[in-house]
């Protein structure tokens, strides 16, 4: 089976039934044996505890709880090292992304490479439509390769303005059976790159990442980014563009502000 390199949507439950196999290099999660790489989770952290090297993470999300682990770089940011003290606090429901690590004697956990806090309780309810559309495809003939299309979908139709998303608290709801409508606002089409255009640019806002990244946990500035790609006709709004349509589809995540960036695989 294909190793899944895009991020995976996954509620704990599932996560504990990936397996690993001696002599396998990746846990795979049944019935289709899907190797996998990034998971992203959205739970409440009920406990915190605190090593030299790193925070211990007790994470539950109402199916299962998890362990992980946030290891501390000597190297990371002032800013990230605020913004993730700020996520770290028992009571807070955060995203994290990691990947899964046996750790003997210990069994299963999550190795973290990213948190942040969640400020919309929508994206609660959108998470879990992720976890049910990713489950989903991957019960469907190639899907490894059909699964960069489906996780993040739920994330990006929650965007401001986008089909689907959730209207402000208290603002009118439309009819039921009432068309799309086309204006700003609910019910409007999410902007997102479409066609072998839309393609060509994201690949090249990919390589011009992959290509900058120096290794730091600070990201790659889009303004790098931008000077990379320009050579093609890319605007640097088209850049910001490609790149949220990214970080909604989970291939991309931000690190020390909304101008910094890192590839998720």
């Amino acid at each position: 089976t294909d190793r899944v390199r895009t991020v995976l949507p996954l509620m704990i439950k599932a996560l504990h039934t990936a397996t690993q196999s001696p002599g396998d290099d990746c846990f795979r999660l049944p019935p289709t044996g899907a190797a996998l790489s990034t998971v992203t989770l959205l739970a409440k952290i009920t406990h915190i505890a605190n090593f030299p090297t790193h925070l211990t993470l007790t994470l539950f999300d109402k199916s299962a709880e998890a362990e992980a682990r946030l290891w501390f770089d000597s190297d990371e940011h002032p800013a990230a090292a605020a913004r993730r003290a700020a996520a770290c606090e028992v009571g807070r429901w955060v995203r994290v992304f990691g990947q899964l690590r046996e750790v003997p004697g210990e069994g299963t956990i999550v190795n973290l490479h990213h948190v942040r806090a969640v400020e919309d309780p929508n994206e609660l309810v959108f998470h879990r439509l992720e976890c049910v559309q990713a489950y989903v495809q991957l019960l469907r003939p190639n899907a490894p390769h059909r699964l960069r299309n489906a996780a993040g979908a739920a994330a990006r139709n929650n965007a401001p303005g986008a089909y689907g998303a959730a209207p402000a608290y208290g603002a009118p709801q439309p009819a039921y059976g009432a068309p799309p409508q086309a204006s700003s606002g609910y019910g409007a089409a999410a902007p997102a790159p479409s066609g072998a255009g839309g393609s060509r640019d994201e690949q090249l806002v990919i390589d011009a990442l992959r290509a900058a990244d120096t290794g730091s946990h600070d990201g790659v500035d889009i303004n790098v980014v931008a000077q990379q790609v320009q050579q093609f006709n890319m605007s640097r709004g088209r850049v910001l563009e490609v790149i949220k349509a990214l970080y909604a589809n989970g291939m991309v995540y931000e690190t020390i502000d909304e101008t910094h960036y890192k590839l998720s695989s």
